[in-house]
C-alpha cells in the first residue's frame, strides 16, 4: 500500500511539474519582444514627397503611440508641435548624434492600422532628407532612432500590463478582504449563538427546577384541599 501511495504522489508531483513548465512556457513567449526593421520609400507628406521610415506597431493604438513618441522625442531637445492642416508632427532642432553632428527637424505620422497602428518618419538633415541612397549613416541613424523608440514602446506596453496586474491584484486583495470580513461576522453569529444556546441551557436547568417546585406546590395544595375536604365530611357527619 506504502508503494503505491508513493507511485501516485511521484505521477501527481510530475504532472504539477509539466503543468507548470507549460505555464512559465506559454508566458515566456508572450514575454518575447522582437525589433522591427523599418520600411523605406517615398510617402506624401506635408512638404510633398520624400523618402520616409515607416514601421508598422501591432497591437499599439494610435493614441498610445502618439503620447510614447512625443516623450521619447523629448530626448532630443527639439521642440515639437503639431503641422497646420495636418496630421503631422513637426520636431524642430532635435540634437542626435546617430543623425549626425548638426540638429535635423524631424517631421512624424502615426496612423492607425487595425489594432495597431503606423509610424512613419521623415528626417530633414539640412535640406534634403534622410535615405540610404544619399545617406547611408543618416539612414542607420534613423533605424537607430526607431530601434530605441520600439523598445520605449515596449517598455510602455509592460508597465501598462503591470498596472492592470497591480489592479486584478488589488481587486482579489479586495475580494479577499470582503470574505474575511464574512468569515469573522460569521465566527461572531457563532459565538453568539453560542452564548445563546449556553444561556438557553441554563434556563432549561432553571425552568425544570422551577416546574419540580410547581409540582410540588400542587401536591401540598391538593393535600391541604383533601384535607378540608376530610374536615368538611366530618361536620356534616357531626
Amino acid at each position: 500500500m506504502r508503494t503505491y501511495i508513493l507511485a501516485f504522489l511521484f505521477i501527481l508531483s510530475s504532472s504539477l511539474f509539466l503543468g507548470a513548465q507549460d505555464e512559465l512556457t506559454t508566458k515566456g513567449a508572450d514575454a518575447e519582444f522582437y525589433i522591427q526593421a523599418p520600411s523605406e520609400g517615398t510617402r506624401s507628406m506635408s512638404l510633398g514627397s520624400h523618402n520616409a521610415f515607416s514601421i508598422v506597431l501591432d497591437d499599439s493604438d494610435s493614441k498610445l503611440v502618439m503620447d510614447t513618441w512625443k516623450s521619447f522625442l523629448k530626448n532630443y531637445k527639439g521642440k515639437t508641435k503639431k503641422v497646420k492642416r495636418s496630421s503631422e508632427l513637426f520636431t524642430e532642432d532635435a540634437q542626435a548624434a546617430i543623425l549626425g553632428p548638426n540638429p535635423v527637424d524631424i517631421y512624424s505620422l502615426i496612423e492607425k492600422k487595425g489594432s495597431g497602428s503606423i509610424l512613419s518618419v521623415w528626417v530633414d538633415a539640412g535640406g534634403a532628407f534622410v535615405s540610404s541612397d544619399d545617406n547611408v549613416d543618416g539612414a542607420d541613424g534613423v533605424q537607430f532612432l526607431l530601434d530605441e523608440f520600439q523598445k520605449a514602446l515596449h517598455v510602455e506596453h509592460v508597465s501598462l500590463e503591470l498596472k492592470e496586474e497591480e489592479k486584478e491584484l488589488k481587486n482579489r486583495e479586495r475580494i479577499l478582504a470582503k470574505l474575511q470580513s464574512a468569515n469573522e461576522k460569521l465566527h461572531k453569529q457563532i459565538a453568539d449563538w453560542e452564548e445563546k444556546i449556553v444561556k438557553a441551557e441554563g434556563d432549561i436547568e432553571t425552568n425544570v427546577q422551577e416546574q419540580a417546585e410547581a409540582e410540588k406546590m400542587i401536591q401540598d395544595q391538593k393535600d391541604r384541599l383533601h384535607n378540608v375536604e376530610v374536615k368538611l365530611a366530618k361536620a356534616k357527619a357531626q
